[in-house]
């Protein structure tokens, strides 16, 4: 999503004052997907997983700014941060053994 856009919706919550539950419930389904990534990973499935990641990593970033922001709930801040969805493969970097 356009920043631009990003920061009008944000600006509409902030006037709304619906904020904090909408940025909660934008965590709680990228923690779900987060999840299924995670079960996911290593199984036929795997492209699918690796392209389902590559197209939300920003939300899934920003799920995780909100969770390790938010008080209430830091398990899942913790979560997210320990079990991040693995990158796509044409991402991870291939290096050499030394020698």
């Amino acid at each position: 999503m356009p920043e631009t856009v990003r920061e009008y919706g944000a600006g509409w919550l902030e006037a709304l004052g619906d904020t904090e539950r909408l940025r909660r419930r934008h965590r709680d389904w990228y923690l779900g997907l987060a999840t299924w990534c995670e079960l996911d990973w290593f199984s036929p499935r795997q492209a699918e997983v690796a392209a389902r990641v590559d197209g939300n990593l920003r939300n899934l970033r920003v799920a995780l700014e909100f969770s390790l922001e938010c008080a209430a709930d830091p398990h899942i801040g913790q979560y997210l941060y320990a079990h991040p969805p693995s990158p796509p493969r044409s991402r991870v970097p291939r290096r050499g053994l030394p020698g």
